[in-house]
C-alpha cells in the first residue's frame, strides 16, 4: 500500500511540472478558465461567459478555480491545478475501493492504481483544465460508499452527496450508476433486503434535492427558461444531423482499444468478470456498471473517449481482477498477464507523447490578445473573425489572454459580408480576411501585425 501510495505522489508530481507547460489553446481548457476569470472580474458567483449569464455548465469547478487563479502566477497551471488534485484524490480512492474488495490480497490495491497511473488517457485528461477529471472522482467516491452500504445503510447518505458534487461539477451521471447499483441489488434475493432502509429513502431524498437545487436558483436569479436549464438546445445539437446522429459507430470501445494500450483488455476483463463464478458479488456488480454505462453510450452514438473518462478507475480495477486469475494459471495464461503489465507501462510513454502533441505555443496570438486588451474601451466593439477550424483561435483565448473587460462578437467571414459594422471597432482577423474588413469597415489601421494575424482599429466616422 505504501509503494502504490509513493507511485501516485511519484506521477502527480511529474504531471505538476507537466501543467505549466504550453498554453491553453484547447477550447474546453480556455473556456473553464474564461468563466472562472470572469467570475473573478465581475464578483459574481454564478457561472458567466463573455460577461453574459452562461447556463450550460454547473459551477462547481469555476469557483474552485478563482481560489487558484489570483493566487498562482502560472496562469495555466493556476486552471490546470484542479483536475491534477482530482486526479490525484481519484488514485488514492481506488486504492480504497481495491482494498475495500479484498483485505486479503493487497497486490490487487497496488496493481490497480499502477494500471491507472499509466493509462495514458486517464493522465491526459487529469492535466487539462476539464471537468472530467472531478467527475471521475465523485463518480469513484459514490461507488465506494454505495460498497460501505451494503453493512452501514448510513452511508446511502454519503453517495447522495457524493453524486450531487457529480452533478454540480458538470453532468448527473453518478444517479445513473447509483439507479443501476440499486436495480442490480434489487434483483438479487440476498441483497434486497439491505435496501429496506429509512436512510436510503433519506438519501434518495437528498440526491433529488442537490440535483435541483442549483436548476432552481438559476430559475430563481436569471429567469432562465428550462431549455437553458436542463440544455436542450444543448442535447439537440449535439444528438442532430451533424454530430452524434450522423451515422452508427462503435467509436468509444474502439477509442479505447486505441488511445489506451490495454484498453481492449479492461473491456474484455469487464465481460469475463461479469459471467465468472469466481467473481464476488461487489467485483460482478461494478461490472455491471462500467459495462451498462459504456452500451448506453454506443446505443446513443457517444464518439468521444472522454466521456468514459469516469470509469477508467473501475475498468482498471476489473482488468486487474482478471490479471490476477490469469497470473495463478501457469503457462501462456502467465505470459499473457505480463504481456498486459508491460503494455500497460508503455502507457506513461504514450502518454508524455500525447500531452507534447497536443500542446501548442501561440507566441503571434498572445501578442496580438495583448493588443487587442490594451485597445479595448467601454464603447468599442470587439470583433473576432474566425473561419470554422481556421487558424484564428477561439473568443474565449482572446477574451482570457488579452484580459478584456467587456464582450466580444465572433463572426465568421459569411456572416461579416452580412453584418452592419458599427464604430468604433477593433478585432482580430487573418492576414487573408482583412480586404474583407475594409470593405465592410471602410478605412481601417494595422495595429498590430504578427506572422498572419492582425489586429486592426476601425476610428468612429471613417
Amino acid at each position: 500500500m505504501a509503494a502504490a501510495a509513493l507511485l501516485i505522489v511519484c506521477v502527480f508530481v511529474w504531471l505538476g511540472f507537466e501543467i505549466q507547460k504550453g498554453r491553453l489553446t484547447n477550447t474546453d481548457e480556455l473556456v473553464t478558465a474564461e468563466r472562472s476569470r470572469e467570475m473573478l472580474l465581475t464578483g459574481q458567483w454564478t457561472v458567466q461567459f463573455n460577461f453574459q449569464p452562461s447556463f450550460e455548465k454547473p459551477p462547481l469547478q469555476y469557483w474552485l478555480t478563482t481560489l487558484t487563479l489570483p493566487r498562482i502566477g502560472q496562469r495555466e497551471a493556476a486552471v490546470r491545478i484542479w483536475p491534477l488534485i482530482f486526479g490525484s484524490l481519484t488514485a488514492f480512492a481506488l486504492l480504497w475501493l481495491a482494498f475495500l474488495l479484498d483485505r486479503d490480497r493487497s497486490w490487487l490495491a497496488v496493481v490497480s492504481v499502477a494500471v491507472l497511473v499509466s493509462s495514458p488517457l486517464f493522465l491526459f485528461e487529469v492535466s487539462r483544465a476539464l471537468l472530467d477529471s472531478g467527475l471521475m472522482l465523485f463518480v469513484t467516491l459514490a461507488i465506494i460508499f454505495a460498497q460501505l452500504a451494503r453493512k452501514h445503510p448510513a452511508w446511502w447518505l454519503a453517495v447522495a452527496i457524493a453524486c450531487g458534487l457529480g452533478t454540480l461539477q458538470k453532468i448527473p451521471l453518478g444517479f445513473l450508476i447509483w439507479l443501476i447499483i440499486l436495480i442490480v441489488r434489487f434483483r438479487s434475493a440476498n441483497e434486497r433486503a439491505g435496501l429496506r432502509s429509512w436512510w436510503l429513502l433519506a438519501a434518495v431524498l437528498l440526491g433529488g434535492a442537490t440535483i435541483a437545487v442549483w436548476p432552481l436558483f438559476e430559475l430563481w436569479k436569471f429567469h432562465a427558461s428550462l431549455s437553458n436549464i436542463f440544455r436542450f438546445q444543448e442535447a439537440m445539437i449535439l444528438t442532430g444531423p451533424t454530430r452524434l446522429g450522423a451515422r452508427p459507430y462503435f467509436e468509444i470501445p474502439m477509442r479505447l482499444t486505441i488511445m489506451w494500450p490495454v484498453g481492449g483488455f479492461a473491456l474484455l476483463a469487464a465481460i469475463w468478470v461479469l459471467f465468472s463464478k469466481r467473481a464476488q458479488t461487489q467485483v460482478r456488480e461494478i461490472s455491471i456498471v462500467c459495462l451498462m454505462v459504456i452500451v448506453l453510450a454506443v446505443v446513443f452514438n457517444f464518439r468521444s473517449a472522454r466521456y468514459m473518462v469516469p470509469l477508467i478507475p473501475c475498468l482498471c480495477l476489473l482488468l486487474t481482477v482478471a490479471l490476477l486469475w490469469l497470473f495463478q494459471k501457469p503457462g501462456f495464461a502467465r505470459l499473457t498477464t505480463i504481456a498486459a503489465l508491460s503494455m500497460s507501462i508503455v502507457g506513461l510513454v504514450q502518454a508524455k507523447l500525447e500531452i507534447n502533441h497536443r500542446r501548442k505555443e501561440p507566441s503571434d496570438q498572445i501578442e496580438i490578445a495583448q493588443q487587442i486588451g490594451s485597445l479595448q474601451k467601454p464603447d468599442t466593439h470587439t470583433v473576432i473573425v474566425r473561419l470554422s477550424g481556421g487558424s484564428v483561435l477561439y473568443d474565449s483565448f482572446y477574451l482570457f489572454y488579452g484580459d478584456l473587460h467587456y464582450p466580444v462578437t465572433k463572426l465568421t467571414p459569411d456572416q461579416l459580408r452580412l453584418a452592419a459594422p458599427l464604430r468604433p471597432a477593433i478585432g482580430v482577423c487573418a492576414a487573408e480576411n482583412l480586404p474583407l474588413v475594409r470593405e465592410k469597415y471602410g478605412d481601417v489601421d494595422v495595429a498590430l501585425q504578427r506572422g498572419d494575424f492582425i489586429c486592426w482599429r476601425a476610428e468612429p466616422g471613417g
